[in-house]
């Protein structure tokens, strides 16, 4: 057993994804598209699309199904229900 394994480091799929959600978020913070709990922040528009990715729902769906809820992402029962039945 002389074999030389090349050791690559795993990343985490989401931490691939925290780049482009900064991006999104800081683009569209300040429009009318975004719901008011997340409008101007745009780290927690980035953690809110991070959320839905886990789930696959698109970004602009997760910022209008998924709220806040005592600092705790809460999916809408409409949001909740689609993925139940997908």
């Amino acid at each position: 057993m002389t074999d030389v394994v090349r050791y690559e480091e795993q990343r985490p799929a989401w931490i691939e994804l925290m780049r482009p959600a900064a991006e999104l978020a800081s683009q569209i913070a300040g429009t009318d598209f975004v719901p008011e709990a997340y409008r101007r922040n745009p780290a927690a528009i980035a953690a809110c699309v991070m959320f839905g990715a886990e789930m696959g729902v698109p970004p602009m769906q997760s910022l209008s199904k998924i709220d806040v809820i005592k600092g705790r992402p809460a999916p809408r029962a409409e949001l909740a229900r689609a993925l139940a039945m997908a």
